[in-house]
């Protein structure tokens, strides 16, 4: 990865973390950042979305881990009201934990990459996988974290306003 690259996802890593860890008001822009982020992400590395061979089921398998990780974090933070009645969203260590593996994950996938190459290759070969598969996976990974990360602490404000 070039240094722009690395300086970008530490960034945008930087961004999500300091604006969800910790206790945190609910509200609209917060909300909305990550999807934000994720536009411009998209714009500048999504060009096309292979669909052929192995790939679609590349980008299920992507979007479901992305559940997967969006349903830990979930539950790794809870939802509740302060005294004035407003929401807010409080997480710990181990949020941050989940989001690094999540990160690290995707790391790793590209530092295997970048330094076993022929390996790689071969492999994205053998098993009828595009190399441009691998931003869009990405994408369809942390596209489903969020959602289910929103949607839960949708619902459980739901439910903590219901039980009111």
């Amino acid at each position: 990865m070039t240094s722009s690259t690395w300086i970008e996802i530490g960034v945008i890593a930087a961004i999500i973390l300091l604006t969800q860890f910790g206790r945190r008001r609910v509200n609209p822009i917060r909300m909305a950042l990550p999807f934000i982020i994720l536009a411009f992400v998209g714009f500048k590395y999504l060009k096309t979305i292979p669909m052929s061979g192995n790939n679609v089921p590349v980008l299920l398998i992507s979007a479901a881990l992305g559940i997967v990780f969006g349903l830990l974090l979930l539950t790794s933070m809870r939802v509740g009201r302060d005294e004035n009645g407003k929401f807010f969203t409080q997480s710990g260590i181990l949020y941050l934990i989940i989001w690094l593996i999540a990160f690290g994950i995707r790391i790793g996938f590209i530092e295997v990459a970048e330094h076993y190459p022929q390996q790689f290759y071969q492999f994205m070969t053998t098993h009828h996988l595009s190399i441009s598969v691998i931003g869009p996976a990405f994408i369809f990974m942390t596209i489903a974290m969020f959602l289910v990360r929103i949607i839960g602490v949708l619902l459980r404000m739901r439910s903590t306003a219901v039980s009111r």
